[in-house]
Protein backbone atom coordinates (compact mmCIF):
# COMPACT_ATOMS: atom_id res chain seq x y z
CA UNK A 1 0.00 0.00 0.00
CA UNK A 2 2.66 2.61 0.56
CA UNK A 3 4.48 1.85 -2.78
CA UNK A 4 0.99 3.00 -4.48
CA UNK A 5 0.75 6.08 -2.36
CA UNK A 6 4.68 7.13 -3.06
CA UNK A 7 3.66 6.11 -6.79
CA UNK A 8 0.57 8.40 -6.74
CA UNK A 9 2.99 11.39 -5.38
CA UNK A 10 5.71 10.92 -7.78
CA UNK A 11 2.74 10.69 -10.23
CA UNK A 12 1.66 14.41 -9.49
CA UNK A 13 4.93 15.83 -8.53
CA UNK A 14 5.96 15.00 -11.76
CA UNK A 15 2.78 16.19 -13.58
CA UNK A 16 3.45 19.09 -11.64
CA UNK A 17 6.85 18.98 -12.98
CA UNK A 18 5.84 18.67 -16.47
CA UNK A 19 3.22 21.66 -16.08
CA UNK A 20 6.42 24.00 -14.86
CA UNK A 21 8.90 23.23 -17.32
CA UNK A 22 6.70 22.80 -20.58
CA UNK A 23 5.01 26.37 -19.96
CA UNK A 24 8.30 28.29 -20.63
CA UNK A 25 7.95 28.78 -17.22
CA UNK A 26 11.66 29.00 -15.43
CA UNK A 27 12.20 26.64 -12.34
CA UNK A 28 12.36 29.63 -10.00
CA UNK A 29 8.92 30.59 -8.54
CA UNK A 30 7.18 33.78 -9.65
CA UNK A 31 6.38 34.49 -5.39
CA UNK A 32 7.40 32.52 -2.27
CA UNK A 33 4.99 33.23 0.54
CA UNK A 34 4.96 32.16 4.05
CA UNK A 35 1.36 30.98 5.45
CA UNK A 36 -0.74 30.12 8.78
CA UNK A 37 -3.46 27.61 7.01
CA UNK A 38 -6.66 26.76 9.10
CA UNK A 39 -8.67 24.01 7.33
CA UNK A 40 -12.10 22.72 8.82
CA UNK A 41 -15.81 22.57 7.99
CA UNK A 42 -17.48 25.60 8.93
CA UNK A 43 -20.50 24.00 10.47
CA UNK A 44 -18.27 22.99 13.15
CA UNK A 45 -17.97 26.23 14.39
CA UNK A 46 -20.34 28.62 16.15
CA UNK A 47 -22.67 30.44 15.36
CA UNK A 48 -23.31 27.35 13.03
CA UNK A 49 -22.93 24.40 15.54
CA UNK A 50 -22.71 24.17 19.45
CA UNK A 51 -20.89 20.57 18.85
CA UNK A 52 -17.84 21.51 20.54
CA UNK A 53 -15.69 19.81 17.92
CA UNK A 54 -11.99 20.38 17.06
CA UNK A 55 -11.28 18.04 13.90
CA UNK A 56 -9.37 21.36 11.84
CA UNK A 57 -5.89 21.36 11.08
CA UNK A 58 -3.41 25.03 11.76
CA UNK A 59 -0.49 24.42 9.44
CA UNK A 60 2.31 27.08 9.20
CA UNK A 61 3.39 26.91 5.29
CA UNK A 62 6.52 27.58 3.03
CA UNK A 63 4.59 28.06 -0.41
CA UNK A 64 6.36 28.57 -4.24
CA UNK A 65 3.80 30.18 -6.54
CA UNK A 66 4.35 29.75 -10.80
CA UNK A 67 2.29 31.78 -12.97
CA UNK A 68 1.34 29.50 -15.97
CA UNK A 69 0.00 30.44 -19.34
CA UNK A 70 -3.46 30.88 -19.49
CA UNK A 71 -3.93 32.58 -16.41
CA UNK A 72 -3.36 29.34 -14.57
CA UNK A 73 -0.78 28.59 -11.55
CA UNK A 74 0.99 26.23 -9.79
CA UNK A 75 1.10 26.17 -5.85
CA UNK A 76 3.80 23.58 -3.79
CA UNK A 77 4.17 24.20 -0.13
CA UNK A 78 6.05 22.32 2.90
CA UNK A 79 4.79 23.82 6.28
CA UNK A 80 4.03 21.90 9.95
CA UNK A 81 1.22 21.40 11.58
CA UNK A 82 0.62 23.68 15.20
CA UNK A 83 -1.76 21.53 16.77
CA UNK A 84 -0.92 19.15 19.30
CA UNK A 85 0.34 15.73 19.19
CA UNK A 86 -2.77 13.30 20.21
CA UNK A 87 -0.82 9.72 21.98
CA UNK A 88 -3.35 7.88 21.30
CA UNK A 89 -4.06 8.35 17.54
CA UNK A 90 -0.51 9.50 16.51
CA UNK A 91 -2.88 12.60 14.57
CA UNK A 92 -1.89 16.45 14.94
CA UNK A 93 -5.55 17.74 14.59
CA UNK A 94 -6.58 16.06 12.06
CA UNK A 95 -3.55 15.17 10.32
CA UNK A 96 -2.78 11.20 11.10
CA UNK A 97 0.69 10.94 10.95
CA UNK A 98 4.03 13.24 11.21
CA UNK A 99 3.73 16.81 11.67
CA UNK A 100 5.49 17.30 8.54
CA UNK A 101 2.61 18.41 5.72
CA UNK A 102 2.98 18.46 2.05
CA UNK A 103 0.46 21.03 -0.60
CA UNK A 104 0.05 20.87 -4.22
CA UNK A 105 -2.13 23.10 -5.92
CA UNK A 106 -2.69 23.62 -9.26
CA UNK A 107 -6.04 26.11 -10.25
CA UNK A 108 -6.88 28.87 -12.84
CA UNK A 109 -7.46 32.67 -12.21
CA UNK A 110 -10.52 34.35 -13.00
CA UNK A 111 -10.36 38.49 -13.54
CA UNK A 112 -13.42 39.66 -12.06
CA UNK A 113 -12.62 43.75 -13.49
Amino acid sequence: MKSINAFRIAVVVGVAVYAITSSGCAIVPNTVRVEFDHSSHMTQHAPFSNAGTNYGSNVANVLAHWDTPGKTFIEIGEGVSLDRRWKDTNSCGDVIGPREQFSLRIGKTFQLK
